[in-house]
């Protein structure tokens, strides 16, 4: 029986006859062989499938079929911080889910342009806007930039963040000033940037990210945590004031994606603290994100995504 297979990544149709591989870049002939009806990667995947009447069945037509009643489908979705980590992840799910993304970067214009060419990949639109979401300026301009180029905005992740660890006692203004800027002050316009384009078009959502600070301070990083609790606020502000017609949640996630100046002790601390034993996955907070945007009748609420580590030890 004829088989074939749609790669995702460059569009080639893999051809096997009889069910045994030929020739196939990427795809191991060990996975070939134990799953011939069937091959699966991650994202959208290489799906191998029988032809019917001779025409191939796409795998991205018949997984986009199943989503088609999400409320990311077809949106498009401005992600801040999307050149890396967690709010990398959460733009490619996004986009994998059907959704146009407009990734945000602070400069990293390199990182932000593999993560557009990825959500490309996935089969939709996307773009790079460029931002230091302190300046409120630049912050405006980049919103500007996205529903020039993707025609509209329906959705805001505010995902970027930075970390000044710095002890009390040796926080200086600049340090103080730099936390609240970048981590509440960039948020809030980025929220008040879009929220009227979203008004006008009578539908929307915005995610913040908040971090499990909020309920167990981190005192070797007090102005990151003051902003992230004004993350929680501005949260419910936001979806008083927004409502009925623009949907606003936070996802608050704990022990996931660890600083990059942590220590292994630090790490073991935080992971030996959680009532679930073990580290998250950035997937949990994409996750818990599509969960908040799809959900209809879900605004002013947050998440926690943190292996119960408010609750431990």
């Amino acid at each position: 029986a004829a088989t074939r297979v749609i790669g995702s990544g460059n569009g080639k149709l893999i051809h096997f006859s009889s069910w045994r591989q030929q020739t196939a870049p990427g795809l191991s002939q060990k996975h070939a062989r134990a799953y011939p009806q069937q091959i699966q990667a991650f994202g959208l995947g290489i799906c191998a499938q029988k032809t019917q009447n001779g025409m191939p069945i796409s795998a991205k037509s018949r997984w986009r079929a199943t989503h088609m009643d999400e409320w990311i489908h077809g949106k498009s979705i401005l992600v801040t911080g999307a050149g890396r980590r967690i709010g990398r992840a959460i733009a490619l799910d996004l986009a994998s889910h059907g959704a146009s993304i407009a990734v945000h970067v602070y400069e990293s214009t390199d990182a932000g342009e593999r993560t557009a060419a990825e959500c490309r990949a996935l089969g939709v639109d996307a773009t790079v806007v460029v931002a230091d979401q302190a300046n409120v300026e630049a912050v405006y301009r980049a919103c500007k930039d996205a529903v020039r180029v993707l025609g509209r905005i329906d959705g805001l992740i505010n995902s970027a963040a930075i970390w000044p660890k710095v002890a009390f006692g040796s926080v200086t203004q600049a340090d103080f000033d730099q936390a609240i800027n970048v981590n509440l002050r960039g948020p809030f316009f980025f929220a008040q940037a879009l929220s009227e384009h979203m008004r006008e078009r009578g539908d929307g959502a915005i995610i913040n990210l908040a971090d499990v600070s909020t309920d167990r301070p981190i005192v070797d990083a007090i102005p990151y945590t003051l902003a992230k609790s004004g993350i929680v606020t501005l949260t419910y502000s936001l979806a008083k004031a927004l409502a009925p017609h623009i949907r606003v949640n936070c996802v608050s996630p704990g022990p996931i994606a660890f600083p990059v100046d942590y220590k292994p002790y630090e790490a073991e601390r935080d992971i030996n603290a959680t009532l679930m034993g073990r580290a998250g996955d950035p997937k949990d907070v994409v996750k818990a994100v599509r969960y908040a945007l799809n959900a209809p009748y879900v605004t002013g609420t947050v998440l926690p995504v943190d292996g119960g580590f408010r609750f431990g030890i």
